[in-house]
């Protein structure tokens, strides 16, 4: 799934919250039957990417404010840096089971990433599973980076931490319109770009929650 396509969709999606979600014929109620192509065997660039990839810690996104890793200090804004080769999107699917809330990821719409197994089958298994589950949706993996300490409630979190994180249903909105200016900008791909995550506060109904915007850090 190329970023350019995933930029795109998204962008529909945030809009229409759009479900689009490959046809299974299932009229005996049996597990269907998908033929996949074959594998690929992981390059060098492969195991490069994903090593880069790694985080220290995820964002979490609060009502009461932007949270790294288990710190429960909340913070309105953070300097960070991003790049953007180290944006990657995927489709996901999200769902509850045992109480749980389940999610599972495909890069190219055929296998699930983790087990190999037939994406279509994925999805209905996960809709099977959960009524209210909204079927396959696009979201992003992004890295940021801290561009200077911040103190937590548990100490001090150094400049140079990597802090990863993965948009939820709703939340392209709040990537997608970004990555595709920088894009648009002709931004090198790995470039530091410096940029403040800045939390807004948001109420519906009874639910507070809160969700993010990413401005630009300009000299």
């Amino acid at each position: 799934m190329s970023l350019n396509n995933a930029l795109n969709a998204a962008m529909e999606q945030a809009n229409t919250a759009a479900d689009s979600l490959p046809t299974v014929s299932n009229d005996n109620k049996q597990s269907s039957v998908v033929t996949l192509p074959a594998g690929r065997a992981i390059s060098v660039d492969d195991a490069l990417s994903q090593v880069g990839n790694a985080v220290d810690a995820y964002l979490k996104v609060k009502d009461t404010g932007l949270r790294i890793g288990e710190d429960i200090m909340p913070f309105e804004k953070l300097g960070v840096s991003i790049k953007l080769a180290e944006v990657a999107a995927k489709y996901t699917v999200s769902f509850s089971l045992a109480g749980n809330q389940t999610y599972k990821h495909s890069v190219d719409g055929i296998r699930e990433m983790t087990t190999g197994q037939a994406w279509a089958d994925v999805i209905q298994m996960a809709r099977s599973t959960d009524a209210r589950c909204k079927g396959q949706y696009i979201s992003f993996d992004l890295v940021f980076t801290l561009t200077k300490d911040v103190q937590g409630k548990a100490g001090v979190i150094p400049a140079g931490t990597r802090i990863g994180y993965s948009t939820p249903y709703t939340g392209t909105q709040m990537v997608a319109p970004w990555v595709k200016a920088m894009k648009a900008a002709g931004r090198d791909e790995d470039e530091d770009i410096a940029v403040t995550l800045v939390h807004i506060p948001k109420k519906k109904g009874s639910n507070n929650y809160g969700v993010f915007s990413i401005e630009n850090v300009t000299n």
